[in-house]
């Protein structure tokens, strides 16, 4: 992954054995866009934490980090209820007393991502997106604080 399309709280994947164990699921906890390993062709890095021990933690580059693919089983994690999974596209919503989001399956590996606010004055948001981080920078994007555990 490029560190540019990172935020601080973003889940990730670690894919290669370094201070962090390939496969780990991370939280990224700080960025340095600027650090770089020449004669690696490596430059980004990023403090992580392991989400089950927050005791193991370091500085992954950027290129030793995967996006985690958004699916059903994650959304259901976060608190969403399948409306619509009749063997077709899916349908996942969650609401509470400020908005609602629905997010649905558009073809393999798209997701729409669709939040309307119960309030006036906040606009409505659609996007496409893939991978769980994207989730969460939609959340973000609508002023939406959901922790992510999984």
């Amino acid at each position: 992954m490029e560190v540019k399309d990172l935020m601080v709280d973003d889940i990730v994947r670690v894919n290669k054995d370094v201070c962090i164990k390939k496969g780990t699921i991370v939280r990224v906890t700080a960025i340095d866009s600027e650090e770089s390993l020449a004669n690696f062709n490596l430059k980004g890095c990023v403090h992580c934490v392991n989400v089950k021990d927050i005791y193991n933690s370091g500085g992954v580059w950027g290129a030793y980090l995967d996006a985690i693919e958004l699916s059903g089983e994650i959304l259901e994690k976060l608190g969403f209820t399948c409306r619509k999974c009749d063997g077709g596209n899916e349908e996942w919503w969650i609401e509470d007393d400020y908005y609602d989001i629905v997010v649905y399956e558009f073809s393999d590996s798209i997701w729409v991502f669709r939040y309307e606010s119960t309030e006036m004055n906040l606009p409505h948001e659609q996007r496409t997106m893939s991978y769980l981080h994207q989730l969460q920078h939609a959340f973000k994007d609508c002023g939406i604080e959901k922790k992510i555990e999984l």
